[in-house]
């Protein structure tokens, strides 16, 4: 058995050094050198160094391996308020957090407000907006709008090269239009004259695209900055798109706590990616500041079980997060 190592490795560092040098911004390298001391060394900072901010948990899709296609999801959830938003990126503004993806677990481009949500967040000083989308909603005007808007990196999650494969991981997906949108924000950015968006696209490797990578990279190159291929397949949705060759080893003390926080479209606080429903709330952005959360009595409990390796709490016992896991290659 050999240790896991992730697909593409070596030219994910090389686009990111790339990246480095388009962006002329010693602060973002500072912003790594945070995300790394908070995952290696479980180093706690003030405030949390990136923000996942749900202004959407409603989904266009419904995947085979995600609650919006299981029906496990709600799908029927207000948006937040621009005013919600707003009042939450000045907090997050004033707290000088370098990262913030506006969205968790639904569709970001379903706000309708998005671009000005992107605006404002830019102006009030945050240095990193992100957004990850599964990509088919946009059109030549939306995308003009994000880039404008300031957007500094889009994710598109794009499960394999052909529609077949594609529509049967992604049901009822247009491959085609995804394709012609990722192309559209390179074309704007550059008829624009602006380095951003970066544009990263990922796909999961399952038993179902895995003969597929290397048409994934070359499909890609040119277009996006940044080319991932997760090779860790199993997310909580069993065993059938599993392709097998990466072995779970047993358990290891997981990072989140210790980098993010995720808040939901109803305001409520989250430890981590993996609590989709709710299990262990940490807070409420009505109650108390994100700060107080932060740095709360229910924080400092999860931290010190995540520690000691102590998972048997919901959503830790049944947590689908890659990094909370020893993994081995077969």
């Amino acid at each position: 058995m050999k240790k896991y190592k992730e697909i593409n490795k070596w030219q994910r560092r090389r686009d990111f050094l790339k990246e480095l040098v388009k962006r002329k911004d010693l602060s973002f390298l500072i912003y790594r050198l945070k995300w790394w001391l908070a995952t290696k060394f479980k180093f706690l900072f003030p405030f949390p160094v990136h923000i996942d901010l749900e202004i959407n948990s409603n989904c266009n899709y419904k995947c085979i391996f995600c609650p919006h296609g299981t029906g496990e999801m709600r799908n029927d959830l207000p948006q937040m308020s621009l005013e919600v938003a707003k009042k939450i990126l000045d907090e997050l503004a004033k707290n000088k957090v370098y990262s913030v993806k506006l969205n968790w677990r639904g569709e970001p481009a379903l706000h309708r407000s998005l671009a000005e949500i992107v605006a404002f967040a830019k102006k009030a000083g945050i240095k990193e907006v992100q957004i990850n989308t599964n990509g088919e909603l946009f059109d030549e005007r939306k995308i003009k709008d994000l880039v404008r808007a300031g957007i500094d990196r889009v994710i598109f999650s794009i499960q394999g090269t052909t529609p077949e494969i594609y529509s049967k991981i992604r049901s009822g997906g247009n491959l085609n239009r995804i394709v012609e949108n990722v192309k559209t924000f390179d074309r704007v950015r550059k008829e624009l004259k602006q380095p951003k968006p970066f544009l990263r696209v990922q796909m999961v490797r399952t038993e179902v695209n895995k003969h597929q990578v290397a048409e994934y990279r070359k499909m890609w190159q040119g277009i996006a900055d940044d080319i991932r291929i997760s090779d860790v397949t199993n997310r909580g949705q069993g065993d059938y798109l599993k392709v097998g060759d990466q072995v779970s080893i047993g358990r290891t003390s997981c990072p989140q706590p210790w980098q993010r926080m995720m808040i939901s479209c109803e305001g409520k606080v989250m430890m981590c990616c993996s609590d989709w429903f709710g299990d262990y709330v940490i807070g409420d952005i009505n109650e108390n500041s994100l700060k107080e959360i932060w740095k709360g009595q229910k924080m400092k409990a999860v931290r010190k079980r995540i520690k000691k390796v102590d998972y048997d709490f919901k959503p830790c016992r049944e947590c689908w997060v890659k990094e909370s896991y020893k993994w081995q290659k077969r």
